[in-house]
């Protein structure tokens, strides 16, 4: 973990091999303008919780703060991190990028599979983010298969989504280019609420159920 608010020169790591089981908060957080050229590589991230292990609200996987940048993840798993919150709204994201103290950029995500996060699989307000051969499945009631923010730079090519979701695609105003995306189950048991639109984004070769938010 790179915490907020530090000035640390991390350059150059390369991260393989890793197996994060049943943390309380966050299992990965990389912040801080001077954290950038991180690859993390053959990965699995599971955030499970019980009565005996209980989860923070805001539970997160991966989380990228702060400007860091250059950062790729690639063959990995990032399950379970839903948020013990209450009454309070469900938190927990499985990857997240947060801009706050400074945009997170040029971010590569390739052959992933994110599942079962209380929110959203994918949260993210961050530039050049691309991402590549990318399942988003939930077996329970994750809200947003990939929720992205305020930036114009979103390419996902063969990214999917597979449960029951209240969004696939949500855009908060927000950009995303989608190429051979596959919603390989429709959500509400294949009916589209009225908010669900059919929308074309900047480019896009299928239309798919997206929420976009001005």
């Amino acid at each position: 973990m790179l915490e907020r608010g530090k000035n640390l020169d991390v350059n150059h790591w390369a991260i393989s091999n890793i197996d994060i089981q049943g943390y309380y908060r966050v299992a990965i957080r990389l912040a801080g303008a001077t954290t950038r050229n991180i690859s993390i590589n053959n990965f699995l991230i599971n955030g499970v919780s019980s009565d005996s292990n209980p989860s923070h609200c805001f539970k997160g996987g991966v989380q990228i703060y702060e400007a860091a940048h250059h950062i790729t993840l690639q063959h990995g798993r990032v399950i379970n991190n839903v948020g013990d919150c209450g009454s309070s709204y469900q938190q927990g994201d499985g990857i997240e990028a947060d801009d706050r103290q400074g945009l997170p950029h040029h971010l590569t995500f390739n052959d992933l599979v994110v599942e079962n996060s209380g929110d959203a699989n994918f949260d993210l307000k961050a530039d050049f983010v691309t991402m590549n051969n990318i399942i988003s499945l939930t077996q329970s009631n994750t809200r947003f298969a990939y929720k992205f923010w305020s930036y114009d730079r979103y390419l996902c090519t063969r990214c999917s989504a597979y449960g029951n979701y209240s969004y696939l695609i949500t855009l908060n105003s927000a950009v995303g280019t989608f190429f051979d995306f596959e919603p390989i189950f429709d959500i509400a048991n294949g009916q589209y609420i009225e908010e669900r639109m059919y929308l074309p984004m900047k480019t896009i070769e299928h239309k798919v159920p997206i929420l976009v938010l001005k």
